[in-house]
């Protein structure tokens, strides 16, 4: 099998142009890689909110959960959600199955290229879109420290359109427009 070194074209990199039609950005062994990306409407749930010493919140952590277990993650929190997630992934006899306490009729199936692929997290510091959020929700400063949520809602969530990136070593998502 021919290696790709320093960006040279390899078998791989010519089947992956064939099967996805693009050629991934190039990196070095070790770096990383926009493979691809796109945008999509997202639902996004509040998981944490982040505050400073003195009370003033300064970060939010929001979820982009797939479709197929959205309905089953409302009213959990996200560590059941990630269970489940991880149980729809790597199929029913997974740790992750018995952890979130699913039948196994229960569990969906994961369409190919559904957007995001994985339960996702990301980090919001944004201060314009921050104050957004915390004035759309109602949220109060309070103690010092990460306030988890104990279960996802439908009253702490967003439409928003995101873009989403594929790397070489996951992939991540960042609001664009946030929807009124």
């Amino acid at each position: 099998m021919l290696s790709q070194s320093s960006c040279g074209y390899s078998l791989g990199l010519i089947l992956f142009v064939l099967l996805r039609g693009a050629a991934p950005a190039c990196a070095e062994p070790g770096e990383e890689a926009v493979l691809s990306s796109g945008t999509a409407a997202a639902r996004l749930y509040l998981v944490e909110t982040h505050r400073a010493s003195g009370g003033e919140i300064i970060a939010l952590r929001l979820a982009w959960l797939p479709q197929d277990i959205a309905a089953l993650c409302l009213g959990k929190d996200y560590k059941h959600c990630g269970n489940l997630d991880q149980c729809v992934v790597w199929g029913q006899n997974n740790d992750g199955c018995a952890r979130a306490g699913l039948a196994k009729e229960k569990i969906p199936r994961r369409k190919p290229g559904a957007r995001p692929p994985r339960l996702l997290a990301e980090l919001i510091t944004e201060k314009e879109r921050l104050h957004e959020l915390v004035r759309r929700w109602g949220l109060k400063p309070g103690r010092e420290g990460v306030d988890r949520v104990a279960a996802l809602s439908r009253s702490r969530a967003v439409s928003a359109r995101v873009l989403w990136e594929e790397w070489t070593n996951g992939m991540n998502f960042r609001i664009k427009e946030l929807s009124k």
